[in-house]
């Protein structure tokens, strides 16, 4: 079975891939989690897109 990566392995894989230290790669996952909360909370769009990668949108399920 293979197991999904820790945020430490993820962290890792990016750092060693870039050249930037493991400091440096969590900083831009912070100010992504930042820019998520944003776009995603009440006065933001809703969305969150990062380019070739992924996007995120905020869903209104009724209760």
């Amino acid at each position: 079975e293979v197991k999904p990566l820790t945020k430490t392995q993820i962290f890792g894989s990016i750092s060693d891939e870039t050249g930037l230290t493991r400091k440096e790669v969590a900083s831009v996952f912070d100010s992504m989690t930042g820019l998520v909360k944003k776009q995603i909370g009440r006065r933001g769009p809703g969305t969150f897109t990062v380019p070739g990668l992924m996007k995120i949108v905020k869903q209104h399920k009724p209760r």
